[in-house]
């Protein structure tokens, strides 16, 4: 698969350097916003062929057929529009758009052009997750599910002293549920399909986005709590209670390095020995693959898990803001002033 890179931010980073494990994938060009010596330094690394400061020019190029947008949310809708109407296949980061309607246009375009649209969610390709959907019948009656992601952000000391980056910009589609939340219920929605209803209980801080927060999922039987936090740190992890056993994951959920079983008293552990920062292997050679046997079911039945998750964080975002709106008469007040929360 010849593929075009548009960003050089961290993800787009990650992806190069699996580069080294995946012969199958060869990155024709780069697209960015303007040099620099990050960028000097990827070109002397990776050596592509080519170098665009524009995104029309970066997708006028015939020399590949697949772009992996890496920019942030803000921008995946128009960016992976654009290039599915450029005749692309596209790999876009999470999350692939904000809301339902726009990843539904997005689907109907990639269809009616018999392109591929993927989103780049690793949870969905790590081995222990095909473990996950396996297993997951063999421990009974599910009673309740509890998971936690949370990392102090690399840029959350610049957002305390008041200083903006899109992953703390509401308007940008940053803040806990859209950056690290999406995994859990990702990964929750992508075992289980859509709950029954959804809430999100979110810590707000200045200029109304989300710091940490809590989505809770409600099924039929059983209820998912789901836990994220970009200013703070703690054990990551994922557990599934059944009424014959349990799963555990010790880990993130965009990683899910340490998989325990337990059934009928006997205990069996699954460990992932790849590295961290080259995770992202399984997701593109599973694009590089579909791709290169033209199957698009398998592609399209991802892409309908994608939209799922995506419907949820958009109830769960939109009703949350508008409960606080509404009933904090000092909901205004504290936007502009650093360390303010709520």
């Amino acid at each position: 698969m010849k593929i075009g890179v548009v960003g050089l931010g961290k993800a787009a980073t990650c992806f190069l350097s699996t580069l080294h494990r995946i012969n199958s994938i060869k990155v024709e060009a780069l697209c960015v916003r303007k040099p620099s010596l990050l960028l000097e330094d990827i070109v002397a690394k990776y050596t592509p062929k080519t170098v665009y400061f524009s995104y029309q020019e970066f997708l006028n190029d015939q020399s590949f057929d697949t772009v992996y947008i890496a920019v942030p949310n803000y921008l995946h809708y128009e960016f992976t529009k654009s290039a599915l109407l450029c005749r692309k296949n596209v790999i876009v980061e999470k999350p692939m758009v904000p809301y339902i309607s726009l990843g539904t246009e997005l689907e109907q375009i990639a269809r009616n052009l018999g392109l591929f649209l993927f989103e780049a969610m690793t949870t969905y390709y790590m081995p222990n997750y095909h473990r996950l959907e396996i297993l997951l019948p063999k421990i009974g009656q599910i009673s309740a599910i509890q998971c936690s992601f949370s990392k102090i952000s690399c840029h959350y000391k610049d957002y305390c002293m008041g200083q903006m980056h899109p992953v703390f910009s509401r308007e940008q589609f940053g803040g806990a549920l859209y950056d690290m939340n999406c995994y859990q219920i990702a990964l929750v929605s992508g075992l289980l399909d859509k709950p029954v209803c959804s809430d999100y209980y979110p810590h707000y801080g200045y200029q109304g986005v989300d710091i940490s927060g809590v989505a809770v999922l409600q099924y039929k039987d059983f209820t998912a709590v789901c836990h994220a936090a970009k200013d703070s740190g703690g054990p990551n992890f994922f557990h599934i209670y059944g009424t014959k056993g349990y799963l555990r994951i010790d880990g993130s959920c965009n990683w899910l390095p340490h998989l325990s079983v337990m059934i009928g008293g006997k205990e069996k552990t699954y460990v992932e020995c790849i590295p961290k920062q080259e995770r992202m292997q399984y997701e593109f050679i599973e694009f590089c693959r579909l791709i290169q046997q033209r199957d698009y079911d398998t592609c399209y039945a991802q892409l309908r898990k994608t939209l799922c998750a995506i419907e949820i964080m958009e109830d769960m975002e939109r009703t949350a803001y508008e409960f606080y709106y509404k009933n904090r008469l000092d909901f205004g007040g504290w936007q502009g002033k650093p360390h303010g929360t709520v």
